[in-house]
């Protein structure tokens, strides 16, 4: 049972990570926690090295709070974002600009609770507006719980780092053998000599058509991974993932997120379908949309979505890559709360269809 007052143990302990950054490159993630932050498991794409406040327990419990970690969802995505461009962000408050790899540091609303975080791109840029962040209950604002809060935050940024791994090894360079000569006589030279020179010939033309092929194939592997289709939305594998749709479930799944198909896309459909919680209050519902043909017109036609924007339309790591049309909902799980919201019918139906598709 926790007690409403803060206790800290005074000792650390590292968490690390792994995450993918541009061309696939590995980056070994890491920072120092105060050991009443226990590692959790998250069920939510959007946080990743999940710490949660338990001070007694040998585990963490999602859905807790306190809670600390690296979380890239639209509430702070945006805030970050609109930090990149004014200066500033809607809520902000105690906000100091920082160099190095954290762009800012503040303190916003979220979710009926408070978040102290440090805001930064992932990976070497890859993984924009992210934030090294802490979330606490609103009653501990102005208190001394706030600030050891606070100062645990300070620790975990003051020890992150990256270290990109996995680096591709330095191509190998081989040195021509040595040609040995021997004393003989002419005619018996002449005929070594041009026997060699046709062999060197026929070994030339096998070793051009093997680095050709090698070429070739290297060319068209990176063409093949560049217009891959990738997913935006991150999964670590806890995710409900629904897939294999008929032409109705389909179009349930469409109007449900209010979605309009352009006519010429004969060959759009849903590919996935997926739930994931991001803890016990929030909730996210994703979908992704592939064989399209014409990103621009399908975006044109949903302009006036009212659930909003695509997170392509937000969002997009890297611009040479070819990635799912991807559309997501996120709303409190809590029954009242939800039925306030201008969008709760839209909601109950996307949350009846997916238990529907699941059963």
């Amino acid at each position: 049972m926790q007690t409403d007052e803060i206790r800290l143990l005074q000792t650390l302990h590292t968490v690390t990570d792994t995450d993918s950054g541009s061309d696939d490159a590995e980056y070994r993630i890491s920072f120092s926690v105060d050991c009443a932050f226990r590692k959790a498991k998250s069920h939510a794409a959007e946080v990743m090295m999940l710490c949660t406040y338990a001070p007694d327990a040998e585990y963490g419990t999602e859905g807790d709070s306190p809670y600390l970690a690296v979380q890239c969802d639209d509430a702070v995505y945006e805030a970050v974002e609109s930090y990149k461009k004014t200066g500033s962000f809607d809520g902000a408050s105690e906000l100091t600009p920082l160099s190095g790899q954290f762009l800012f540091k503040a303190k916003m609303e979220y979710f009926g609770e408070m978040m102290y975080f440090y805001a930064l791109d992932r990976c070497g840029g890859f993984w924009e507006n992210n934030a090294l962040c802490m979330v606490y209950p609103k009653k501990y604002a102005g208190t001394e719980n706030e600030q050891r809060l606070m100062q645990v935050l300070d620790a975990a940024a003051a020890s992150y780092r990256e270290e990109r791994i996995g680096s591709d090894p330095a191509p190998h360079s081989q040195a021509p053998a040595p040609v040995s000569q021997q004393t003989a006589k002419r005619d018996v030279l002449q005929t070594v000599t041009q026997t060699a020179k046709k062999i060197n010939r026929l070994r030339f033309w096998a070793r051009l058509a093997v680095l050709v092929g090698l070429i070739a194939v290297m060319i068209g592997g990176g063409i093949a991974k560049r217009f891959r289709i990738q997913h935006l939305i991150a999964q670590n594998g806890s995710e409900t993932v629904l897939s294999d749709f008929t032409p109705d479930e389909q179009q349930q799944i469409l109007d449900a997120f209010h979605i309009t198909v352009p006519a010429q896309e004969q060959d759009a459909c849903v590919s996935a379908f997926l739930r994931s919680n991001r803890n016990e209050k929030m909730c996210s519902y994703v979908i992704e949309i592939g064989g399209v043909s014409d990103y621009d017109a399908f975006f044109a036609a949903n302009a006036a979505r009212d659930l909003g924007q695509s997170v392509n339309e937000t969002r997009v790591p890297d611009p040479k890559k070819r990635y799912y049309i991807t559309y997501n909902v996120h709303f409190v799980q809590d029954p009242e709360q939800r039925a306030k919201h201008e969008h709760a019918a839209a909601y109950d139906r996307i949350e009846a269809l997916f238990a529907a598709l699941s059963a």
